[in-house]
């Protein structure tokens, strides 16, 4: 190879290094965004089951309570005649 072709291909493999710290940095930022994203997903998530898992105990005791109310309903009177 000749000074010139040796010298083109280290100023292309310059380029080349350039582009590929640029591109690593841009997809550093791209995963800490997405990093961020997942976070609050989850966050979201926790906070959705949190209140599913409250809404579901209150259904469940308002059903107990109707059961048990239904059933006293059904006993017969005790006492008396």
């Amino acid at each position: 190879m000749t000074d010139n072709e040796l010298t083109a291909a280290a100023d292309s493999r310059g380029r080349l290094d350039t582009s590929l710290q640029d591109t690593l940095r841009h997809m550093d930022a791209g995963w800490a965004r997405l990093d961020a994203r997942f976070d609050e997903l989850e966050a979201a998530l926790r906070k959705i089951c949190g209140k599913l898992e409250h809404h579901g105990t209150d259904i469940r005791a308002e059903m107990r309570r109707g059961f048990a109310e239904t059933q006293a309903l059904l006993k017969p009177p005790t006492g008396g005649r």
